[in-house]
C-alpha cells in the first residue's frame, strides 16, 4: 500500500517541489533587496538559493520565522508570505490527504484478492518440495 501511495503522489510532489522552488526565488530576491550601503549594513534573511528552498521547505513545515524580514518590501514579503502558506498548508496538504485516501480505497477494494493470489504465488513458488506422487494423487 505505501509503494501505490507514493506512485500516486508523484504528480503531487512535482508540484510542491516547483511552488517551493518559486516562492523561496521570490524570498530570495526580496531578500537580497535588503542589502545596505555597506557588507556591514546587510540585513538579509536569506542568503543564497539553496538557503531560499530549505527556507520554503520549512515554511511550509510550519517554521514561520518572520521577525527577519528586514526593511525592503515587507508588505510584498508578508503578502507572499500568506499566499505561500495557504496555498501549501491548506490547500497542498488537503490534496495530499485525497491523494492519500483514494489510494487506500482503491488497494481496499482488491485486498482479499491481492491474498488469493500472493498465496497462489507463495504455492506455484514451493511447488517443487511436493513429491510427485502427492502431485499426481491431487490432479
Amino acid at each position: 500500500m505505501i509503494v501505490e501511495v507514493v506512485i500516486d503522489m508523484r504528480h503531487f510532489l512535482l508540484v510542491l517541489f516547483v511552488t517551493i522552488i518559486g516562492f523561496g526565488n521570490a524570498f530570495l530576491v526580496l531578500s537580497l533587496g535588503n542589502v545596505g550601503n555597506s557588507l556591514e549594513d546587510k540585513n538579509v534573511f536569506i542568503g543564497t538559493f539553496v538557503d531560499s528552498i530549505f527556507y520554503s521547505y520549512r515554511m511550509a513545515l510550519g517554521d514561520f520565522a518572520t521577525d527577519e524580514f528586514g526593511e525592503v518590501g515587507v508588505p510584498l514579503v508578508w503578502i507572499l508570505f500568506i499566499v505561500f502558506t495557504v496555498f501549501n498548508m491548506i490547500v497542498m496538504l488537503n490534496l495530499l490527504i485525497a491523494i492519500i485516501s483514494d489510494s487506500y480505497a482503491r488497494v481496499a477494494a482488491v485486498s482479499k484478492q491481492a491474498t488469493y493470489q500472493e498465496r497462489a504465488s507463495m504455492i506455484a513458488e514451493n511447488n517443487y518440495l511436493i513429491s510427485d506422487s502427492v502431485k499426481k494423487s491431487y490432479a
